[in-house]
């Protein structure tokens, strides 16, 4: 498996590389003409916002290039299902059943190898699909503890919970996750049988437009908090407001329909050099958490989410890793 991604990479890499170089430019581009936009008269306004619409078309242009080029192991699973689904009425006997599939799936993650269980380009799920996974995976007992990461893109989420938890997922520079991957293992706990690993796709992305952007991240981030019982929200970094505001309307949202979570959440600010002040992060931080529980108080409810100091990772920066 490792040397079939390998060759994927090699393959599509000389492609995919100028696409992602010009991809980065444009909207290094646009990000400064929008901060160009403030405070400037109409007939410049006028003028920045025809050039703001030129950069965004060309960034949903090479989007389109990439996602065309991009081969990776998740478009066979697509393939699989596909073909599944549209023999499940056609024929009486198939070549290809749903057990043949899971069978496939399960035997990937005794190798700690990814399964795709939503689809980063439709959102989607495949129902029968996690329905028949989910008995095989659940084989050894029902104590499952989920673990789920949440961060940037290109801020080494694959790498992170590769490192954690020794998983296979798919990590190369020219390769972002994309929706949502999953590792299902065996726990060495007498109090646990399983733990479900939940990798996902880069949040505040350049990949999609602002609304659907926006959208996007705060229902990924509701996903995580209510499905996990770890959520592990990984920076490059200092975590600043815009983490704070995509958590903040995901709780918003979790209290509005009246569900009870449970999740501890934890920070890993990576890249912290000898001479950051953990000082200065756990204020950051314990700003986080005083943000979220205002929101909480609202509702009149407890901060379900559970946060502590020892929640809070300092990583320093590692050469040549991402």
């Amino acid at each position: 498996m490792i040397a079939f991604t390998q060759v994927l990479d090699v393959m599509v890499a000389p492609i995919i590389r100028p696409l992602q170089d010009d991809k980065r430019a444009t909207v290094a581009q646009l990000d400064e003409v929008n901060l160009a936009a403030e405070n400037k008269e109409e007939r410049q306004g006028t003028e920045i916002k025809k050039l703001k619409i030129a950069l965004e078309h060309n960034v949903q242009r090479l989007n389109t290039e990439i996602k065309n080029v991009n081969i990776n192991i998740n478009l066979f699973w697509r393939e699989l299902l596909a073909y599944y689904t549209a023999h499940t009425h056609k024929a009486p006997q198939k070549f290809i059943t749903m057990e043949d599939i899971t069978s496939c799936a399960a035997e990937l993650s005794r190798w700690r190898y990814q399964s795709e269980i939503v689809n980063g380009d439709t959102l989607t799920s495949d129902i029968e699909f996690l329905n028949s996974l989910g008995p095989k995976f659940r084989e050894r007992g029902n104590k499952t503890l989920v673990c789920s990461v949440l961060g940037p893109q290109s801020h080494g989420k694959s790498t992170l919970m590769n490192f954690l938890f020794g998983c296979n997922f798919l990590t190369a520079p020219t390769r972002c996750t994309s929706g949502m991957n999953a590792v299902f293992l065996r726990a060495e706990n007498k109090s646990l049988d399983n733990i479900l690993i939940l990798d996902t796709e880069g949040i505040m992305s350049a990949e999609r437009d602002e609304k659907d952007r926006h959208l996007f991240d705060e229902s990924l981030a509701m996903f995580c908090i209510l499905m996990s019982d770890m959520l592990l929200i990984n920076i490059r970094g200092t975590a600043d407001a815009n983490i704070r505001e995509v958590l903040s309307v995901a709780l918003y949202a979790i209290h509005k329909l009246n569900l009870t979570v449970t999740t501890k959440i934890f920070f890993v600010l990576r890249d912290m050099g000898a001479t950051i002040s953990r000082e200065a992060q756990e204020e950051s931080y314990t700003s986080i958490k005083k943000h979220l529980k205002d929101i909480s108080d609202r509702f009149q409810r407890p901060l379900m989410i559970h946060f502590a100091q020892e929640h809070l990772w300092l990583m320093p920066s590692v050469s040549g890793n991402p």
